[in-house]
C-alpha cells in the first residue's frame, strides 16, 4: 500500500495479534490473551500493534523461559534480559489475589510497560480494587473498566522498574475512553504481525518449539 497508515477494525486487530503471537510460538491460550490486550489497548489509542510487533521481533532469538517472570522473586524478574509485558501481565492476572490481600507488586526491567495496562484492568475487576500502574513519570489509574491518567502517557521501549499499587480513585483527572471504531495502524507494524501469522501455516521451527510450547494443532478455526 502507498499510505503509511491503514485503519483496521478492532476485530481485525484482535485476530491478527492472536495469530501472530501463535505464529511466534506462544500457545493458543496465551495468544488469545495477547489478542484481547492488543485490541483493548488499541481502542484506547495506545500504539499497541506497534509495540506488539516490536516485542515479537525483540524476542525472536529468545525463549519463553528467558523472559517469563520469576514470581517468587521481589521484584519479579526475567531469567535473561527484559521481562515480557504480556507474560508478566498474564501472571499478574493469575495472582491478582495479592492486591485483595493489600500487597503491592514490584517488577524489574521490562519491555513496553504500557502493554501491562490491560492486565492491570483485569486484576482491578477481579479484586474490585483501584490499582495504579507506574513506570517513570507515568501513572495510570484502573478501577474496573475505568482508566484515568494525570498527564499524557509515554510509551517507552523499556522501563527499569514498574510498581502496581492499591490506591484511592482520584478526582478531577482525565478518563481514557475506549473507541469502538477502527484504529490507524502503521503498515510496517501490520506487515510484521502478518509475517508471524504466516508461520502458523509453515512447518514448526526450533524457534516455535522453544516458545511457550503447546501440543495442540495449528489449524485455523
Amino acid at each position: 500500500m502507498s499510505s503509511e497508515v491503514t485503519r483496521y477494525s478492532l476485530a481485525e486487530i484482535d485476530a491478527t495479534a492472536r495469530k501472530a503471537s501463535r505464529g511466534w510460538g506462544f500457545d493458543w491460550g496465551i495468544a488469545e490473551d495477547i489478542g484481547k490486550a492488543t485490541r483493548h489497548l488499541s481502542s484506547l489509542g495506545f500504539p499497541a500493534v506497534d509495540m506488539l510487533a516490536q516485542l515479537l521481533q525483540r524476542n525472536e532469538t529468545r525463549t519463553y523461559d528467558d523472559f517469563r517472570p520469576h514470581t517468587e522473586l521481589t521484584p519479579w524478574q526475567a531469567s535473561d534480559g527484559l521481562l515480557c509485558p504480556m507474560m508478566t501481565g498474564i501472571a499478574l492476572s493469575d495472582q491478582s489475589f495479592m492486591f485483595a490481600n493489600g500487597q503491592n507488586l514490584e517488577l524489574g526491567p521490562i519491555a513496553y510497560p504500557a502493554l501491562l495496562v490491560y492486565f492491570v484492568v483485569q486484576a482491578s475487576k477481579q479484586t474490585l480494587q483501584c490499582l495504579t500502574l507506574q513506570y517513570g513519570e507515568n501513572i495510570i489509574y484502573c478501577h474496573g473498566d475505568v482508566i484515568a491518567t494525570e498527564q499524557a502517557l509515554e510509551f517507552p521501549v523499556q522501563a527499569p522498574s514498574v510498581v502496581i499499587s492499591l490506591t484511592e480513585w482520584p478526582t478531577g483527572i482525565a478518563h481514557l475512553n475506549p473507541s469502538p471504531d477502527s484504529q490507524p495502524v502503521a503498515n510496517t507494524s501490520w506487515q510484521v504481525l502478518e509475517q508471524y501469522a504466516f508461520n502458523m501455516y509453515a512447518p514448526s521451527t526450533e524457534q516455535s518449539r522453544a516458545g511457550a510450547g503447546s501440543d495442540t494443532s495449528d489449524q485455523i478455526e
